[in-house]
């Protein structure tokens, strides 16, 4: 895959486990939009989304959101729940389902949830959602899946100390859309 260049944006991912966050900072540091966490699973809806939201816009980003699944769980449930929450918050940012633990299933069921997740939010709002995962799960999808733009995750000390400007390969995507 593509290493990271200057001209990328900078985007970042938020969550009820940030705590308050100055986002004037944040823009003022080159940020130019966030991912916020909305939902988890069939039942979790962040506390903190709604202020972070807020928050965000009025610092002048571009806001989306993200979903954090539970591939044991009914993907279609997953997705109502997600936009039940979101309700009529304005996005700015493609939809996100962040899928990084396989909760015991195979490879196949893990692709299996991820593509019809992907595929229902898609039918349900005309918007192409984007996958995120860590770059040791993507060996999970198929080519299916691969027809989404991936915002890969590789944390590891070499992205710090060396610089790491790619997140590797992969048999999967040629390309990512965020890292």
């Amino acid at each position: 895959m593509q290493s990271r260049n200057q001209k990328n944006v900078k985007i970042i991912d938020v969550s009820h486990h940030n705590g308050t966050i100055n986002w004037t900072k944040v823009a003022m540091d080159g940020v130019k939009g966030a991912y916020i966490k909305l939902t988890e699973g069939t039942s979790f809806l962040s506390k903190t989304a709604y202020s972070h939201y807020l928050h965000a816009k009025n610092a002048g980003l571009r806001v989306g959101f993200y979903h954090y699944a539970h591939a044991n769980n009914d993907p279609i449930k997953e997705v109502n729940f997600f936009l039940e929450k979101l309700r009529n918050m304005k996005v700015d940012l493609p939809h996100c389902l962040d899928l990084e633990e396989n909760k015991g299933l195979p490879k196949a069921k893990i692709n299996a949830f991820g593509l019809k997740w992907m595929e229902h939010i898609e039918k349900k709002t005309g918007i192409t959602p984007i996958l995120y995962t860590g770059y040791s799960f993507m060996s999970n999808f198929s080519s299916a899946v691969a027809k989404y733009p991936l915002w890969v995750a590789r944390y590891s000390s070499l992205n710090h100390v060396n610089g790491m400007n790619s997140p590797g390969s992969s048999t999967i995507w040629n390309k990512w859309a965020m890292f």
